[in-house]
């Protein structure tokens, strides 16, 4: 681990070999948090595949089968949903390579199609899943 961080190395080398290594394993992307009392900086290493079977599993008995249509960035956005609770603009521009106004519409539409759900507004947004689907479901089911 310390030769991933860059321990004795030239001060900040350790940071690309980290974001490399956790790419190449096809993890989660680390988590940098700024802290600003005290002044710290946080590194959270997942070593949780982008997209685990068992939040795929979630995602299937919450929305059905049709959740396996979804792929790419939309399936990443409502796995990263379950796995933490919610998700948001910022944290998904740090997992998938996009814009922050592509990532909006891509929220937007998931919201419209009612696997989400919006939380505040602005760029307080956060989002969650969408359990009320999960009652609609079960009842259409009987």
């Amino acid at each position: 681990m310390f030769l991933l961080l860059g321990y004795g190395e030239k001060a900040g080398s350790g940071s690309t070999r980290i974001m490399n290594a956790w790419e190449g394993a096809h993890w989660r992307k680390p988590l940098i948090n700024v802290l600003p009392r005290p002044d710290r900086v946080e590194l959270c290493l997942s070593m949780e595949q982008l997209l685990p079977q068992k939040s795929i599993n979630k995602l299937i008995s919450v929305f059905g089968e049709e959740i396996t249509h979804l792929y790419g960035d939309g399936l990443i956005a409502l796995t990263t949903a379950e796995m933490e609770g919610c998700v948001s603009n910022v944290r998904l521009q740090q997992l998938i390579n996009k814009h922050s106004t592509e990532i909006s519409q891509l929220l937007k539409d998931l919201c419209n199609e009612g696997y989400l759900v919006a939380e505040n507004k602005g760029r307080w947004t956060v989002y969650h899943l969408n359990l009320r689907e999960e009652k609609k479901l079960s009842k259409e089911s009987f």
